[in-house]
């Protein structure tokens, strides 16, 4: 087997340019009663060659060493491995690091938390918060994602490893960890309130509309909004409209931004969430400083 192994490995590193990435053969001599390594009689790969009398090689990269490039070097060692075995597959796994960097993004592809609020099922996109009453109960339901392996939700401080198909009560804020493969990929914020935003009434163009939590308006180019209320209505001292990346108050920035004609020339590219497209603006309601709700503004 270690002259299997040290084929293999010399296939490998004719492959691999810098040296400081190539590949060693470690014989831990598991069975050996002297051996250094007694814990790997416990492996997968000691059970297949005791017991089932088969070669088994366990393989590990750096960690010094980007994602992509990691892959590549497993997909290199797989490759050798059947070489040396003499098997010939329809196509061998890829071996490019800015292929599999491009094949790794779309692994991590995310789209969306689905969940369910109070028996209602609703789709949290990247950027919004999770809204919800104090007391309501709150189940994750899954996640929108191209591809399912790898990912899990981990709710802070619940002791829970992964929080999908779970239901929880909320007293106070929490956040919604999402990873894939062990990368934090997006996060979202659990906000329970006593008082939440039903809709933002506005004047788009000269039209009276109303928009509700975390719906979006699109507003021309050219056009004009002007904030005008909130609802349920509340005293006005106690409720705040910021719309992120607006000045209402160009003498001092107060954060207040109702009753001012609003155009996308007034913006400011820097506070754009899809910077630098600039084009995807977040409009906050606060409560006496707390957050209770959130409509987006998109210039078309």
């Amino acid at each position: 087997m270690e002259s299997f192994a040290q084929n293999v490995v010399r296939r490998i590193n004719s492959k691999i340019q810098d040296e400081n990435y190539h590949f060693l053969v470690n014989n831990t001599n598991t069975g050996d009663k002297k051996s250094l390594h007694k814990e790997q009689r416990k492996s997968l790969t000691y059970y297949a060659l005791t017991q089932k009398h088969k070669i088994a090689l366990g393989i590990e990269v750096t960690k010094k060493c980007s994602s992509p490039q990691a892959v590549a070097y497993l997909s290199i060692v797989i490759n050798s491995v059947l070489k040396e075995l003499g098997i010939a597959p329809e196509e061998f796994p890829g071996e490019d690091p800015d292929s599999i960097a491009e094949e790794l993004k779309k692994n991590e592809k995310f789209s969306g938390l689905k969940v369910k609020i109070n028996g209602c099922e609703k789709l949290i996109i990247p950027g919004q918060n999770i809204f919800l009453k104090i007391g309501e109960p709150l189940q994750i339901l899954n996640l929108e994602t191209e591809k399912s392996r790898g990912w899990y939700v981990n709710l802070v401080n619940s002791g829970s490893y992964n929080a999908l198909g779970q239901t929880y009560w909320f007293t106070k804020d929490n956040k919604l960890l999402i990873h894939k493969d062990g990368k934090l990929i997006a996060s979202f914020e659990i906000m329970p309130r006593s008082y939440l935003l039903g809709s933002l009434e506005v004047n788009l163009d000269g039209r009276v509309c109303r928009f509700h939590n975390q719906e979006t308006i699109l507003l021309p180019k050219n056009g004009r909004l002007r904030i005008l209320k909130v609802y349920p209505e509340k005293d006005k001292n106690k409720v705040k409209v910021n719309l992120k990346g607006f000045i209402g108050n160009k003498g001092y920035n107060d954060g207040e931004d109702s009753g001012y004609v609003i155009s996308a020339d007034d913006l400011i590219p820097k506070y754009a969430l899809d910077y630098p497209e600039n084009t995807f603006y977040r409009i906050e309601i606060s409560e006496q400083g707390n957050l209770v709700g959130e409509v987006f503004l998109k210039l078309t």
